[in-house]
Protein backbone atom coordinates (compact mmCIF):
# COMPACT_ATOMS: atom_id res chain seq x y z
CA UNK A 1 0.00 0.00 0.00
CA UNK A 2 1.41 3.19 -0.90
CA UNK A 3 1.61 5.93 1.85
CA UNK A 4 -0.83 8.15 -0.57
CA UNK A 5 -3.03 5.24 -0.02
CA UNK A 6 -2.93 4.95 3.70
CA UNK A 7 -2.93 8.67 4.37
CA UNK A 8 -6.79 8.91 2.68
CA UNK A 9 -7.83 5.94 4.16
CA UNK A 10 -6.94 7.32 7.68
CA UNK A 11 -8.57 10.51 6.45
CA UNK A 12 -12.12 8.56 5.78
CA UNK A 13 -11.51 6.73 8.76
CA UNK A 14 -11.66 9.68 11.10
CA UNK A 15 -14.31 11.51 9.30
CA UNK A 16 -16.72 8.43 9.64
CA UNK A 17 -19.10 7.98 12.27
CA UNK A 18 -18.18 4.79 12.72
CA UNK A 19 -14.44 5.75 13.69
CA UNK A 20 -14.11 5.38 17.69
CA UNK A 21 -11.91 8.42 17.54
CA UNK A 22 -15.36 10.99 16.94
CA UNK A 23 -16.18 11.79 20.50
CA UNK A 24 -18.75 14.70 20.88
CA UNK A 25 -20.32 15.16 24.33
CA UNK A 26 -23.68 16.92 24.67
CA UNK A 27 -24.50 19.28 27.83
CA UNK A 28 -28.02 17.92 27.86
CA UNK A 29 -29.98 15.30 25.48
CA UNK A 30 -33.22 17.53 25.16
CA UNK A 31 -33.40 20.80 24.23
CA UNK A 32 -37.25 21.95 25.17
CA UNK A 33 -38.44 25.53 24.17
CA UNK A 34 -41.91 27.00 24.19
CA UNK A 35 -43.98 29.95 22.58
CA UNK A 36 -47.27 31.37 21.56
CA UNK A 37 -48.38 30.31 17.95
CA UNK A 38 -47.32 32.73 15.63
CA UNK A 39 -44.16 33.85 18.00
CA UNK A 40 -40.83 32.91 18.86
CA UNK A 41 -39.57 31.29 21.57
CA UNK A 42 -36.52 31.96 23.37
CA UNK A 43 -32.95 30.58 22.39
CA UNK A 44 -31.50 28.02 23.75
CA UNK A 45 -27.20 27.34 23.30
CA UNK A 46 -26.42 23.69 23.64
CA UNK A 47 -22.39 23.45 24.27
CA UNK A 48 -21.18 20.43 22.22
CA UNK A 49 -17.13 19.22 23.75
CA UNK A 50 -14.83 17.40 21.44
CA UNK A 51 -13.58 14.77 23.52
CA UNK A 52 -11.83 12.95 20.46
CA UNK A 53 -9.67 13.85 17.67
CA UNK A 54 -9.67 16.35 15.40
CA UNK A 55 -12.91 16.78 13.23
CA UNK A 56 -13.47 17.99 10.09
CA UNK A 57 -16.77 19.03 8.27
CA UNK A 58 -19.10 19.46 11.56
CA UNK A 59 -22.67 20.35 9.55
CA UNK A 60 -25.45 20.21 12.27
CA UNK A 61 -28.89 19.58 10.72
CA UNK A 62 -32.46 19.53 11.68
CA UNK A 63 -34.75 16.50 10.84
CA UNK A 64 -37.87 15.20 11.71
CA UNK A 65 -41.69 15.47 10.95
CA UNK A 66 -41.80 18.96 12.62
CA UNK A 67 -38.57 20.17 11.89
CA UNK A 68 -40.21 23.44 10.02
CA UNK A 69 -40.58 24.76 13.51
CA UNK A 70 -37.35 25.08 14.42
CA UNK A 71 -34.12 26.68 13.67
CA UNK A 72 -30.38 27.05 14.17
CA UNK A 73 -29.23 30.48 14.63
CA UNK A 74 -25.72 30.71 15.60
CA UNK A 75 -22.77 29.92 13.43
CA UNK A 76 -20.78 27.13 14.24
CA UNK A 77 -17.01 25.90 12.69
CA UNK A 78 -16.87 23.21 10.64
CA UNK A 79 -13.24 21.96 11.86
CA UNK A 80 -12.90 21.44 15.52
CA UNK A 81 -9.79 20.05 17.69
CA UNK A 82 -9.16 18.07 20.35
CA UNK A 83 -10.86 19.10 23.38
CA UNK A 84 -12.57 22.15 21.89
CA UNK A 85 -15.88 23.29 22.47
CA UNK A 86 -18.87 24.71 20.39
CA UNK A 87 -22.44 26.00 20.90
CA UNK A 88 -24.89 25.98 18.92
CA UNK A 89 -28.26 28.12 19.01
CA UNK A 90 -31.88 27.13 18.28
CA UNK A 91 -35.43 28.29 18.44
CA UNK A 92 -38.64 27.21 18.18
CA UNK A 93 -41.09 29.26 15.69
CA UNK A 94 -44.94 27.44 15.59
CA UNK A 95 -46.81 29.27 12.62
CA UNK A 96 -50.36 30.86 14.02
CA UNK A 97 -52.10 27.86 12.80
CA UNK A 98 -50.19 25.37 15.36
CA UNK A 99 -51.49 24.73 18.90
CA UNK A 100 -49.44 21.69 20.79
CA UNK A 101 -46.37 19.51 20.44
CA UNK A 102 -44.03 19.81 18.34
CA UNK A 103 -40.55 17.26 17.68
CA UNK A 104 -37.71 17.16 15.79
CA UNK A 105 -34.19 16.43 16.26
CA UNK A 106 -30.88 18.48 16.26
CA UNK A 107 -28.34 16.17 14.22
CA UNK A 108 -24.68 16.42 13.99
CA UNK A 109 -23.00 15.04 10.76
CA UNK A 110 -19.50 14.11 10.01
CA UNK A 111 -19.29 13.07 6.38
CA UNK A 112 -23.01 12.96 5.60
CA UNK A 113 -23.02 10.66 8.58
CA UNK A 114 -24.73 11.13 12.10
CA UNK A 115 -22.88 10.97 15.55
CA UNK A 116 -25.38 12.30 17.82
CA UNK A 117 -28.61 13.26 18.08
CA UNK A 118 -30.50 15.87 20.12
CA UNK A 119 -34.14 15.87 20.72
CA UNK A 120 -35.64 19.24 19.83
CA UNK A 121 -39.12 19.99 21.67
CA UNK A 122 -41.51 22.93 21.38
CA UNK A 123 -44.93 23.64 22.94
CA UNK A 124 -46.97 25.79 21.26
CA UNK A 125 -49.89 27.31 23.47
CA UNK A 126 -52.88 29.61 22.22
CA UNK A 127 -52.07 32.47 24.11
CA UNK A 128 -51.54 34.01 27.64
CA UNK A 129 -53.30 33.00 30.56
CA UNK A 130 -56.39 31.27 31.59
CA UNK A 131 -57.56 28.58 29.49
CA UNK A 132 -54.74 29.29 27.00
CA UNK A 133 -52.21 28.13 29.07
CA UNK A 134 -50.73 24.70 28.41
CA UNK A 135 -51.35 21.46 30.75
CA UNK A 136 -48.67 20.30 32.92
CA UNK A 137 -48.60 16.72 30.91
CA UNK A 138 -48.04 19.49 27.89
CA UNK A 139 -45.10 20.33 30.17
CA UNK A 140 -43.48 17.40 31.78
CA UNK A 141 -43.33 15.83 27.62
CA UNK A 142 -41.71 18.81 26.41
CA UNK A 143 -39.12 18.81 29.07
CA UNK A 144 -38.04 15.25 27.94
CA UNK A 145 -39.89 13.37 30.88
CA UNK A 146 -42.29 10.69 30.86
CA UNK A 147 -44.17 10.91 34.11
CA UNK A 148 -47.63 9.87 35.15
CA UNK A 149 -49.55 12.68 36.95
CA UNK A 150 -52.53 11.57 37.02
CA UNK A 151 -54.57 13.69 34.68
CA UNK A 152 -53.92 15.03 31.10
CA UNK A 153 -56.14 18.16 30.80
CA UNK A 154 -55.47 21.27 32.13
CA UNK A 155 -57.72 21.47 35.48
CA UNK A 156 -57.82 18.74 37.69
CA UNK A 157 -58.63 19.37 41.71
CA UNK A 158 -56.60 20.51 44.60
CA UNK A 159 -57.69 17.76 46.80
CA UNK A 160 -54.67 15.69 48.43
CA UNK A 161 -55.98 12.70 46.68
CA UNK A 162 -52.52 11.73 45.23
CA UNK A 163 -52.68 11.99 41.38
CA UNK A 164 -50.85 9.44 39.06
CA UNK A 165 -46.92 8.77 40.77
CA UNK A 166 -47.39 12.05 42.87
CA UNK A 167 -45.34 11.03 46.44
CA UNK A 168 -46.74 11.72 49.82
CA UNK A 169 -43.72 14.02 50.35
CA UNK A 170 -43.63 16.30 53.98
CA UNK A 171 -39.88 17.18 54.01
CA UNK A 172 -36.62 16.78 51.93
CA UNK A 173 -32.99 16.84 53.01
CA UNK A 174 -29.99 16.81 51.12
CA UNK A 175 -29.20 13.50 48.97
CA UNK A 176 -24.84 14.14 49.39
CA UNK A 177 -22.46 17.14 49.57
CA UNK A 178 -23.40 18.92 46.67
CA UNK A 179 -25.31 22.33 46.75
CA UNK A 180 -29.13 21.71 46.37
CA UNK A 181 -30.73 22.56 43.00
CA UNK A 182 -33.68 24.43 42.58
CA UNK A 183 -34.26 25.10 38.83
CA UNK A 184 -37.47 26.66 37.32
CA UNK A 185 -38.74 25.10 34.47
CA UNK A 186 -42.09 26.36 34.00
CA UNK A 187 -43.88 29.19 34.93
CA UNK A 188 -47.73 29.87 33.64
CA UNK A 189 -49.32 32.84 36.67
CA UNK A 190 -50.15 35.82 36.31
CA UNK A 191 -47.52 38.42 35.92
CA UNK A 192 -45.28 39.72 39.08
CA UNK A 193 -42.01 39.31 40.66
CA UNK A 194 -42.34 36.01 42.34
CA UNK A 195 -39.73 34.85 45.18
CA UNK A 196 -39.09 31.03 45.74
CA UNK A 197 -36.81 29.12 48.05
CA UNK A 198 -36.93 26.20 50.94
CA UNK A 199 -37.74 26.87 55.02
CA UNK A 200 -37.28 25.20 57.97
CA UNK A 201 -39.23 24.49 61.02
CA UNK A 202 -38.13 26.73 64.39
CA UNK A 203 -40.38 27.42 67.32
CA UNK A 204 -43.29 25.01 65.55
CA UNK A 205 -43.03 27.98 62.62
CA UNK A 206 -41.70 27.83 59.16
CA UNK A 207 -38.62 29.86 58.43
CA UNK A 208 -38.12 31.28 54.91
CA UNK A 209 -35.07 31.12 53.26
CA UNK A 210 -34.92 32.65 49.49
CA UNK A 211 -33.17 31.45 46.95
CA UNK A 212 -33.93 33.61 43.70
CA UNK A 213 -36.57 35.62 42.45
CA UNK A 214 -38.65 35.23 38.69
CA UNK A 215 -39.21 38.47 36.84
CA UNK A 216 -41.85 40.06 36.08
CA UNK A 217 -42.87 40.25 32.40
CA UNK A 218 -41.49 43.35 30.19
CA UNK A 219 -40.05 42.39 26.99
CA UNK A 220 -41.01 38.90 27.31
CA UNK A 221 -43.94 36.91 28.65
CA UNK A 222 -41.83 35.44 31.70
CA UNK A 223 -45.02 34.60 33.25
CA UNK A 224 -45.96 32.14 30.37
CA UNK A 225 -42.92 30.27 29.51
CA UNK A 226 -40.78 27.05 30.35
CA UNK A 227 -37.51 28.22 31.81
CA UNK A 228 -38.77 31.68 32.95
CA UNK A 229 -36.36 34.27 33.99
CA UNK A 230 -34.68 34.14 37.29
CA UNK A 231 -34.52 38.02 38.24
CA UNK A 232 -32.78 38.31 41.34
CA UNK A 233 -30.39 35.60 43.54
CA UNK A 234 -29.98 32.11 42.28
CA UNK A 235 -31.30 28.64 41.55
CA UNK A 236 -28.94 26.54 44.22
CA UNK A 237 -28.30 26.04 48.01
CA UNK A 238 -26.93 24.75 50.94
CA UNK A 239 -29.16 24.45 54.23
CA UNK A 240 -27.43 23.28 58.01
CA UNK A 241 -31.47 22.20 58.48
CA UNK A 242 -31.76 18.47 58.42
CA UNK A 243 -34.79 19.27 56.84
CA UNK A 244 -36.57 21.54 54.68
CA UNK A 245 -39.42 21.81 52.12
CA UNK A 246 -40.03 24.71 49.34
CA UNK A 247 -42.20 27.76 48.95
CA UNK A 248 -43.31 30.64 46.20
CA UNK A 249 -44.17 33.80 47.78
CA UNK A 250 -47.52 35.59 45.24
CA UNK A 251 -48.74 39.00 46.12
CA UNK A 252 -51.57 37.61 47.82
CA UNK A 253 -49.99 33.94 49.58
CA UNK A 254 -47.02 31.96 50.38
CA UNK A 255 -47.64 28.17 49.18
CA UNK A 256 -45.78 25.52 50.78
CA UNK A 257 -45.20 22.39 49.94
CA UNK A 258 -46.70 21.19 53.34
CA UNK A 259 -49.88 20.89 53.32
CA UNK A 260 -50.09 21.59 56.75
CA UNK A 261 -48.50 25.54 56.44
CA UNK A 262 -51.04 26.26 54.09
CA UNK A 263 -54.18 25.00 56.04
CA UNK A 264 -52.30 27.18 59.37
CA UNK A 265 -51.23 30.04 57.84
CA UNK A 266 -53.18 31.28 54.22
CA UNK A 267 -56.44 29.19 54.94
CA UNK A 268 -58.69 31.02 51.98
CA UNK A 269 -55.69 29.04 49.59
CA UNK A 270 -55.61 25.55 48.20
CA UNK A 271 -54.36 23.45 51.03
CA UNK A 272 -52.72 21.13 49.00
CA UNK A 273 -50.42 23.41 47.09
CA UNK A 274 -48.05 21.37 46.01
CA UNK A 275 -47.82 18.00 43.96
CA UNK A 276 -43.95 16.33 44.03
CA UNK A 277 -43.24 14.04 41.79
CA UNK A 278 -39.45 11.16 40.36
CA UNK A 279 -38.10 12.71 37.47
CA UNK A 280 -38.53 10.34 35.03
CA UNK A 281 -36.39 10.37 31.41
CA UNK A 282 -37.75 9.88 28.04
CA UNK A 283 -37.39 6.34 28.31
CA UNK A 284 -39.09 6.27 31.79
CA UNK A 285 -36.08 5.48 34.02
CA UNK A 286 -35.90 7.24 37.01
CA UNK A 287 -33.23 10.09 37.54
CA UNK A 288 -32.13 9.67 41.03
CA UNK A 289 -32.25 12.20 43.85
CA UNK A 290 -34.00 14.16 41.06
CA UNK A 291 -37.80 15.78 41.68
CA UNK A 292 -40.40 18.34 40.08
CA UNK A 293 -41.74 20.09 42.70
CA UNK A 294 -45.04 21.80 40.83
CA UNK A 295 -46.96 24.63 42.66
CA UNK A 296 -50.93 25.69 42.24
CA UNK A 297 -51.52 29.29 42.77
CA UNK A 298 -55.22 29.69 42.63
CA UNK A 299 -58.03 26.67 42.79
CA UNK A 300 -58.12 24.98 39.06
CA UNK A 301 -55.97 22.12 40.29
CA UNK A 302 -53.34 22.82 36.92
CA UNK A 303 -50.09 22.81 39.20
CA UNK A 304 -48.03 24.46 36.95
CA UNK A 305 -47.95 27.45 37.66
CA UNK A 306 -45.11 27.41 39.31
CA UNK A 307 -42.53 24.27 38.42
CA UNK A 308 -39.14 23.78 39.93
CA UNK A 309 -36.51 20.84 38.89
CA UNK A 310 -34.82 20.06 42.13
CA UNK A 311 -31.73 17.91 42.26
CA UNK A 312 -29.67 16.90 45.08
CA UNK A 313 -32.35 15.51 47.44
CA UNK A 314 -34.29 13.25 49.41
CA UNK A 315 -37.53 12.92 50.39
CA UNK A 316 -39.10 12.00 53.59
CA UNK A 317 -42.50 11.16 54.12
CA UNK A 318 -44.91 12.01 56.63
CA UNK A 319 -43.65 9.06 58.92
CA UNK A 320 -40.08 9.31 59.12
Amino acid sequence: MTQSIASLLIAVCILSSCSPKIKLKAQKQVVALSATKGEKSKVDTLVFLNSGKFINSLQPEIAGADAKYFTILSEFPQRVNAKESIAITTQFHPDENFVGLANAQLLLNVAKDSVLTIALNGMSTKGLEGKNEPPLAWVTKTLGYAIDLGWDGLANHIRPDLQGEELPVSLFRASGKNAVEMIPVARYSPAFELPFGFYSVKNSLPVLQEVGVLAQSKTYPEHQTLFPKVELGSTSFTSKSEAFGFYTTSPSHVAYSEDQWNKKLFKKNAAHACRVYPVKNAQGVVLPNQFLVCFEEAFNGDYQDYVFLVKNVEVLKAND
